[in-house]
């Protein structure tokens, strides 16, 4: 179990990295801004986009309520939302749309009382 669940782990920051690394150039967002309490560092903007990494104080639980809210306020709305595993072991992965913009949210505890965060344009491919 605990190789199928790193070998997961694994698909899923690639499955992230892929659609943040490789996307269509145009399209510009802004970053949003965070949880009062989520301590976070961003790749800054350019033609792929932008990535904000960090820690929140709580549980995955309590991070994904002040994600949630934080962004709702914001005018984004959860299109999506997948948990991988459970308890202390789960990682959730959420996708936000506002208007034609999508984020991608992935969060993960990383010890007692902290969980991590990876917040992150997606960008939509142009044929």
């Amino acid at each position: 179990m605990g190789r199928e669940r790193d070998f997961f782990i694994i698909v899923v920051f690639v499955c992230l990295s892929v659609c943040l690394l490789h996307a269509a150039p145009g399209n510009d967002i802004s970053p949003v801004r965070l949880p009062p309490l989520a301590d976070g560092e961003s790749s800054g903007a350019d033609t792929v986009g932008w990535q904000v990494t960090g820690t929140i104080p709580g549980a995955p639980v309590i991070a994904a309520r002040d994600f949630g809210l934080c962004l709702n306020r914001q005018g984004w709305y959860r299109h999506s939302r997948i948990v991988m595993g459970s308890g202390a072991k789960a990682i959730e992965l959420t996708r936000w749309a506002k208007g034609g913009k999508r984020l991608l949210l992935m969060l993960w505890e990383s010890g007692a009382g902290e969980t991590r965060f990876t917040l992150g344009e997606e960008k939509q491919e142009t044929k």
